[in-house]
């Protein structure tokens, strides 16, 4: 019932649409649903791991995909698993609790915009590299002719292209930015819940952590600059002389008191 409710909204897509038939359909050898019988080892064909690939090798943050990559290829170690399960059962874990299937709504909208987020800068980097010149608005409309991915979403991420074809990121759209505002309570207290509870959710806390780090103006990145020009003098640049390459020999160096 709260697929189909999803279905009627925001969420109307063709995945939504299945599940919620999928998640219906009775064992016909029980009473109980059909997908708890279903071993939880999960197919791929590979489009998923050449998407991360891709990514790694033009430099495009993609966490979101390959969070689902790395949870197929986890669910494929249903030996390993068992075993990690009776060892640790259920340590450290709470009752999952806080929650309403609004706040679940919510995060999975703001963990889906992530990931198209992330797809549409491949494809522009893509583009880029490899001289396609890739209408992006264009790949949205043909996503919403007949593909697996096709949604009522896909009208409004055509329609922030079509306005803005050099839009850099996608939730840079004035419409969806508002959408995030939105979601971003529930989305953060999916996340933590289930963090507090044990739940694995790698693709909603992945997509999260991109958010988070995009928003972040300054990071930690200065450290890991440093830690490399340590150990192998690959350099650095300071804040206020962009683009001038500096090497500095740490031993030896005054150090900040405290």
């Amino acid at each position: 019932a709260i697929f189909g409710e999803w279905n009627r909204g925001e969420l109307a897509s063709y995945l939504i649409e299945i599940t919620e038939q999928i998640v219906s359909v009775r064992d016909p050898q029980g009473t109980r649903p059909l997908v708890e019988q279903i071993l939880d080892v999960a197919g791929q064909k590979g489009t998923g791991r050449w998407t991360s690939i891709l990514a790694i090798e033009l430099g495009v943050p993609l966490p979101t995909v390959t969070a689902a990559v790395d949870g197929r290829a986890l669910s494929a170690q249903k030996a390993e698993r068992l075993q990690v399960a009776a060892a640790f059962g259920t340590a450290g874990r709470a009752a999952l609790s806080g929650l309403d299937a609004d706040d679940l709504r919510q995060a999975l909208y703001a963990a889906k915009l992530m990931s198209y987020t992330q797809g549409f800068a491949l494809l522009r980097e893509a583009s880029k590299a490899h001289n396609f010149g890739t209408d992006l608005a264009a790949v949205s409309r043909i996503w919403k002719a007949g593909c697996i991915i096709r949604a009522a979403f896909l009208d409004r991420v055509y329609q922030a292209f079509r306005t803005n074809a050099d839009l850099p990121l996608l939730l840079l759209d004035p419409s969806f930015q508002a959408d995030l505002q939105r979601c971003l309570p529930s989305w953060r207290r999916v996340v933590a819940r289930a963090a507090e509870a044990g739940v694995a959710i790698p693709a909603l806390s992945a997509s999260l952590a991109y958010f988070d780090t995009l928003c972040t103006a300054h990071g930690s990145a200065s450290l890991i600059q440093g830690q490399r020009d340590f150990f192998g003098a690959h350099t650095y640049e300071r804040l206020d002389q962009p683009g001038v390459k500096i090497h500095t020999e740490w031993v030896g160096m005054d150090r900040v008191e405290g």
